[in-house]
Parts: structure tokens; sequence; C-alpha cells
């Protein structure tokens, strides 16, 4: 909230996405693994470190820097940010206990996963994709 009123980059959103959430997660999951901490330590350490940088950003009106950030650059990160946000999701839409944090290893550790595909979560994905192409 502190950079929202004290940052000056235009383009720059602060919020929960999928992609912040993702990263946050795969380093939560090395660091508590390194350092022998939990992972609520190491969570609220991460929250912190974060919210001190984006308000020293903001005090010190460093939201200019997103101007030299040329558009092709920021159009390959949100296209490659849905790309790996749909793999992680396909085994969740395939009922498998696959994971990874890394695409290679969504792909290999979902292709590689033991068990079958579960029906009954497909058809309850197809029916909800198709009904929110629908409402869309």
């Amino acid at each position: 909230m502190v950079y929202a009123l004290l940052g000056t980059g235009r383009t720059f959103s602060v919020g929960p996405v999928a992609i912040v959430s993702i990263l946050s997660a795969t380093a939560i999951k090395e660091a508590t693994a390194t350092l022998n901490t939990g992972a609520v330590e190491t969570m609220v350490t991460l929250t912190v470190l974060v919210g001190l940088c984006l308000t020293l950003l903001g005090l010190f009106r460093f939201g200019f820097i997103a101007n030299f950030l040329s558009r092709p650059v920021v159009s390959g990160f949100i296209s490659a940010s849905g790309v790996v946000i749909a793999a992680s999701q396909a085994p969740l839409l395939l009922g498998l206990p696959a994971n990874g944090d890394t695409l290679p290893d969504i792909f290999y550790n979902t292709f590689a996963a033991e068990g079958s595909v579960s029906n009954a979560t497909l058809m309850r994905c197809a029916i909800t994709i198709h009904v929110a192409s629908l409402l869309d």
C-alpha cells in the first residue's frame, strides 16, 4: 500500500498475481531447504524484505526505471508467464500428482506421473472451461 501511494511507476502492478506466487513459492521452498527454517518463517522474512525494498523504491522514486523496459521484453515476460501458469495447472486439470518448479520439470513430472488421468476431474475441468468460455 505504501508503494501504491509513493511509487511513480505507471506500469507496475503490485498485488497477488500468479507468476509472483509461483516465484515466491519456489524461493521459499529453496530457502527453507537451504537454511533449515520453517516455511512460514521464511515466507514472513521474504514478505518483509520485499515490503522494505518496495518502500525504498517508492521513497526514492525509482519507478522511472520501468520506462527503460522495452515493449518486447514486457510482452515476452507476460507470454512466458502465461505458458508457465498454464503448464503448472495441467497436472491439476488431469488429476495427476505431478509438480515442478521449472517448465521442463513440470512437463517431465506430468508425463512421468504414476497413476492414470482422473476422468471425473478431467470432465469437471472441461465443463468449467466450456461454461467460462460461454460467459466470456
